[in-house]
């Protein structure tokens, strides 16, 4: 019986890669989190942007004097 030498085991060399030990590359990483973090940006944004809409909304409805007999009453 004879034992391959390291450089004649295509198997142990893909076992040796980042990906298949489920490391990922460091850069491949930085640009999903990087990516990520615009996404969440974005999401603030247009929920700070709804927010602004609902507040204004109010105050229209509220009125300028700010009567609070003009709010709604709980039954």
């Amino acid at each position: 019986m004879q034992i391959a030498a390291e450089d004649e085991c295509p198997e142990c060399d893909a076992a040796d890669t980042p990906a298949a030990n489920g490391i990922q590359q460091p850069q491949s990483l930085l640009e999903e989190l990087d990516a990520r973090q615009n996404q969440v940006l974005d999401e603030l944004e247009s929920l700070e942007r709804r927010i602004e809409t609902v507040i204004a909304q109010w105050s229209a409805w509220r009125g300028d004097t700010g009567d609070k007999s003009a709010l709604p009453h709980a039954a």
